[in-house]
């Protein structure tokens, strides 16, 4: 769960790509959150204590995000074989954390 915190700090900070006097003209990219893996299936592998720091962080990014107008984006895990199920309440992300219905979804496996 550290690794997730630490990318989407490293996501939150990011500026975008350097572009080339060609691309200069065009709008300037904008940094998003991706908000990975964070489903009940997973959050029972970390101790209590690591994930309130955690979920804490997670939900102040994400507020931070929303503030400034930029997009979050839930990604969710599953597998064929060993799931979490879509759909499922161990697919889905904790109701704490504050990703909105609307915030784009990708799963991936």
């Amino acid at each position: 769960m550290k690794w997730i915190v630490a990318a989407m700090i490293l996501v939150a900070g990011a500026l975008g790509p350097a572009v080339s006097a060609e691309e200069a003209d065009a709008e300037p990219l904008k940094p998003a959150l991706l908000v990975i893996d964070i489903q009940n299936s997973y959050l029972p592998m970390m101790d209590q204590t690591q994930q309130t720091g955690a979920l804490r962080m997670i939900n102040g990014t994400i507020w931070q995000f929303r503030q400034h107008g930029l997009p979050v984006i839930r990604v969710y895990h599953t597998d064929l074989q060993w799931g979490p199920e879509v759909g499922s309440e161990e697919f889905q992300f904790p109701e704490t954390v504050i990703v909105q219905e609307e915030d784009p979804m990708i799963v991936k496996n």
